[in-house]
């Protein structure tokens, strides 16, 4: 993922299949009066519903960057803690922070789109459902959109028991958040 002001390029690449999308909207945050100390940061409490999720953040304006894990950011300071709500909820937290002596390197350049296919986040979060969902049919498209014609397989392919990509809530899979 690529993030330059208010909006992210989300990359994937599953072997042939390269596809982005551009993520334009931030979450939009409720930053609370609260406090507590995370890894020895001092942080304030935010919160938002975001991707179908409720989150609840942790920030420290002790470090003054707007970023935080997965495609979390936006507030006014790192976010070092963050969960989301539900029955399949997700938890994130800062353990440490270790300054290190690298020269930075800009990775991303226009040139590198070339070998990814543009897509809506819909169609993205369609493919990652067909991958783990109907794997057989995920399989079959990447081999068609190689030039692999009559494909067939032999055995079968089960979707992932325990399916719950952070683009999707539970319910997809049939199940009530």
């Amino acid at each position: 993922m690529f993030s330059c002001g208010n909006k992210s390029i989300v990359y994937t690449s599953w072997g042939v299949n390269n596809v982005y999308y551009t993520e334009a909207q931030l979450p939009q945050w409720s930053i609370e009066q609260e406090e507590e100390n995370v890894a020895g940061f001092r942080c304030q409490r935010a919160t938002t519903t975001w991707r179908r999720r409720r989150w609840v953040a942790w920030f420290t304006r002790e470090v003054p960057l707007p970023f935080g894990p997965w495609k979390l950011r936006g507030l006014p300071g790192l976010i070092v803690k963050a969960e989301s709500s539900g029955t399949a909820p997700y938890r994130f937290e800062l353990v440490g922070i270790e300054k290190i002596d690298v020269p930075a390197k800009i990775f991303y350049s226009d040139a590198s789109l070339e070998r990814y296919m543009p897509s809506t986040f819909e169609e993205y979060t369609e493919l990652v459902y067909q991958k783990y969902m109907e794997p057989e049919k995920f399989y079959k498209m990447v081999l068609i959109s190689i030039g692999m014609r009559n494909v067939s397989f032999a055995g079968s392919y089960e979707a992932i028991e325990h399916f719950n990509p952070m683009e999707f809530l539970p319910e997809r899979n049939g199940k009530k958040q």
